[in-house]
């Protein structure tokens, strides 16, 4: 994840798109959010962040299974 990071923080392209704000994300923000940020909406880095994992399993063809 830190490569995906650094990208969002050096490469003006990414960093436009990991700051706009996620529009279809509804949930209320919490002001301690807001304080820690300085962002008075979701932006779309942890949603972008979160797929991380799933790219991973694909490219390392990982076999993942649920254990209820």
């Amino acid at each position: 994840m830190i490569p995906a990071i650094q990208e969002m923080k050096n490469d003006e392209q990414m960093k436009n798109i990991a700051t706009a704000a996620h529009k279809a994300y509804s949930m209320p923000l919490p002001q301690s959010f807001i304080d820690v940020t300085g962002y008075d909406y979701y932006p779309m880095a942890p949603f972008m962040l979160e797929r991380l994992i799933n790219v991973y399993i694909v490219m390392r063809n990982l076999k993942v299974g649920f254990v209820l």
